[in-house]
């Protein structure tokens, strides 16, 4: 796993073969997204440098809260709207905004 700069001190990017993590840490949605926007310029500089580049197609993005009705989601962007999902499967693990996991023992279950 290699990590581009984070210039955040409460947000972490991680990369592990081509998959690629942004999570920033906070209390306001809204600061939260400016924040994650800066940093989404940052890894894209960082990928730019060293020859690489995000598939905007397959970028999403989701709020985990464990508020049962989390604030509103803000806007993303990298060049375009960053869809925003309840729910995705990163690195094998189906995550949903609430990490209850039910989705990913549901599919689990079907395999056995």
């Amino acid at each position: 796993m290699i990590s581009p700069p984070s210039y955040a001190h409460y947000s972490s990017t991680y990369l592990y073969a081509h998959d690629t993590a942004l999570i920033v840490r906070g209390a306001h949605v809204k600061l939260m997204s400016d924040h994650l926007n800066n940093e989404l310029e940052n890894v894209e500089k960082w990928f730019t440098a060293n020859k690489l580049s995000i598939n905007k197609s397959k970028t999403k993005c989701t709020l985990f809260s464990s508020k049962r009705y989390p604030e509103k989601d803000q806007p993303l962007n990298l060049d375009s709207d960053i869809e925003q999902v309840h729910e995705f499967k990163y690195l094998g693990v189906h995550l949903d905004r609430h990490l209850t996991f039910n989705n990913h023992c549901a599919v689990l279950g079907k395999k056995v």
